[in-house]
């Protein structure tokens, strides 16, 4: 009798032990799955002759601020819930703010899909003495592209800000500032 009741608790004990497994491998399968329903960008920051001492990244999604990251490190990386429009924001005193946009909007059925990690770098270049330089779009930009299936920078955007950028350096050099 007495051997019967021990193999019913170890009975009882390995069951509960399965239902335990079984309950934290489902648990992180679910995790596993919401993760998938972000686009996980590394960005790095870089600061024209300077340091990121006193830089910020502001993210704001529909126009409310999402996150705030103090770059205390050059790469940083930010996981994107999918179906928003993001904007960052970088910038620093004494520099050129610079926008980047990300949208983050798939098809219909790619929503649990996995998705390339993506990568930027940023750099900010001095504000010119006398001068405030602002850039009035984005200098790059991140969307969905049906044609490669997954996230891709928008080449259009990125060149148009290029421009806009060395178009800005071009008008500081011109203009050198008279001693007196």
């Amino acid at each position: 009798m007495k051997n019967n009741f021990l193999k019913y608790i170890i009975v009882k004990k390995i069951n509960a032990l399965f239902v335990l497994i079984l309950l934290f491998f489902s648990s992180q399968s679910i995790i596993a799955q919401e993760e998938a329903h972000q686009l996980n960008i590394t960005l790095k920051l870089k600061i024209y002759e300077g340091d990121l001492k006193n830089s910020m990244v502001t993210i704001t999604r529909k126009g409310m601020p999402f996150k705030v990251i103090d770059p205390n490190r050059d790469n940083f990386e930010v996981d994107l819930p999918l179906g928003s429009e993001y904007l960052f924001t970088f910038r620093k005193i004494g520099y050129i703010t610079k926008i980047v946009s990300v949208d983050t909007h798939v098809p219909e059925g790619r929503e649990k899909s996995e998705f390339a990690k993506k990568n930027s770098d940023i750099e900010l270049d001095i504000q010119p003495e006398g001068r405030l330089i602002t850039y009035p779009k984005p200098v790059a930009s991140l969307s969905y592209s049906i044609r490669k299936k997954d996230f891709a920078w928008d080449k259009d955007v990125a060149s148009e800000g290029y421009k806009m950028q060395k178009k800005e350096k071009e008008n500081t050099n011109s203009n050198p500032k008279s001693e007196t």
